[in-house]
């Protein structure tokens, strides 16, 4: 009777090995085990894929990503984490406020809106695995609706800031960084800027600011590539300022479809991405009939990302931040009308579902393809 019993439980274990081996795990993000599985997140696949946004836009033109959403509007184009953060900006009223907002505009222009919420998934999901997509996607449904979601924490603490709490935060920055002569240099951080630029030529684009020193930030890898002239200065009240000069370039947009020229294309995307904000805060300027230039006031990043740390509270704030861009990025794209058609194929559960399935896919589809390129 022994026997029989140890019998019938080998059977039963090996049975249930059988069916285990046919229907793995699902897996943490609750995708369908079916199909390729997501490349594990690295700091090396999440730098690259900041650094290379054509590339993503070139895969998706050429794959059809997510194809049957191809409603259009202006996209921020590099959605990834760093590109949303809370910053103190004069608005159009007078007032200045902190607002979270995305705060590069170098790649945005006209694309399918979907694309660009795919962007910030893969983005996101590079730099930790445990991001679940099917809370961005819910979050960016609830933005694209026009529903209200609190910010998580790690946001909300900045967005209450007053004016005072964040030029107390800015000083101390500038004390690492400046003193009443100019800049603290610093190998490979802020180095002397031995370029063309004047102080006499960029001063009537500041006029508000007398100009005390130059610098330049050499030369990066990842999102943030590209030398920069640094222009540090004091405005009438004595307090310290700093400017961020930009080369421009023609958006990686360009390589998905053509974009307006320089002009028309800045005051498109400013009237979708920063509707409220007055003009002087982020804009193009021209030094010469060929050199244009990004001109922005640099801001304090307030956020850290944690892009190599893998602990759970880490974890946790990548997570808080992905769901919440993915909820401010629907805002930005729902208030453009040309939204409207990508509104009414989401309007169900059955329809949002199937956008679910389908951001999955087209996300595994692409992290994949990268994952074996590097």
């Amino acid at each position: 009777m022994m026997k029989l019993k140890v019998f019938k439980s080998s059977v039963f274990i090996l049975l249930m090995l059988a069916l285990a081996a046919c229907h793995p795990a699902l897996p943490k993000d609750g995708s369908k085990a079916s199909g390729i599985a997501f490349p594990e997140s690295s700091e090396i696949l999440s730098k690259w894929l900041r650094a290379n946004v054509a590339d993503f836009w070139v895969f998706a033109r050429d794959h059809r990503l997510l194809a049957d959403y191809p409603s259009t509007g202006v996209v921020v184009g590099d959605t990834h984490l760093a590109n949303f953060a809370p910053i103190p900006v004069l608005l159009k009223s007078g007032a200045t406020e902190m607002r979270y907002l995305d705060v590069d505009f170098d790649d945005a222009g006209r694309a399918p809106l979907a694309l660009d919420f795919l962007r910030l998934v893969v983005t996101s999901r590079a730099v930790n695995s445990d991001v679940k997509i099917k809370e961005l996607v819910a979050a960016y449904i609830k933005g694209l609706m026009g529903e209200d979601v609190a910010p998580p924490a790690a946001v909300s603490k900045y967005l209450n800031f007053t004016a005072s709490d964040y030029r107390a935060m800015a000083d101390e920055d500038f004390n690492g960084k400046t003193n009443d002569q100019g800049f603290k240099l610093k190998p490979g951080k802020i180095e002397a800027y031995n370029g063309p630029l004047t102080t006499g030529q960029l001063a009537p684009l500041l006029p508000q600011i007398k100009i005390i020193d130059l610098a330049t930030r050499p030369h990066d890898t990842g999102g943030n590539a590209g030398a920069r002239v640094w222009i540090y200065g004091k405005d009438a009240s004595g307090l310290r300022r700093l400017f961020e000069l930009k080369e421009y370039r023609r958006t990686s947009l360009d390589q998905y479809g053509h974009q307006a020229d320089a002009r028309a294309w800045e005051a498109d995307v400013r009237s979708k991405l920063w509707p409220e904000v007055a003009e002087g805060e982020y804009r193009l300027v021209s030094l010469a009939p060929n050199e244009t230039y990004w001109l922005r006031e640099k801001k304090l990043s307030l956020i850290d990302i944690p892009y190599s740390n893998k602990d759970k509270a880490a974890g946790k704030l990548v997570l808080a931040l992905a769901t919440y861009d993915s909820y401010i990025l629907g805002r930005l794209h729902g208030q453009q009308t040309e939204s409207a058609p990508l509104k009414t194929l989401l309007s169900g559960s059955v329809q949002q579902a199937a956008f679910l399935e389908a951001v999955k896919s087209a996300a595994k589809v692409y992290l994949n393809d990268v994952a074996q390129r590097l």
